[in-house]
């Protein structure tokens, strides 16, 4: 599953590019509507992938100071 959501995510920033670069040269609509749309779904990947990796960072670095983490908190959870 994570590889799929990570091809996804490649696949979408991808569509973007070709998309906006097509709207560019051609003036199509139907073009700018897919960049869009690309862009929409390319957004919304990389910003869950950024906004886990600070929690992560995070996680790591506070978890262990925060007293019910600490007695709650598995280890496993944060380590893949």
């Amino acid at each position: 599953m994570k590889k799929a959501m990570k091809s996804t995510m490649v696949v979408a920033v991808l569509a973007t590019i070709i998309f906006t670069i097509l709207y560019r040269t051609t003036e199509n609509s139907v073009m700018l509507s897919l960049a869009i749309t690309g862009g929409t779904i390319s957004y919304h990947f990389v910003i869950r992938y950024v906004v886990a990796g600070i929690f992560m960072a995070w996680s790591v670095i506070a978890m262990p100071f925060i007293p019910y983490f600490s007695a709650h908190w598995q280890f496993s959870v944060m380590v893949e």
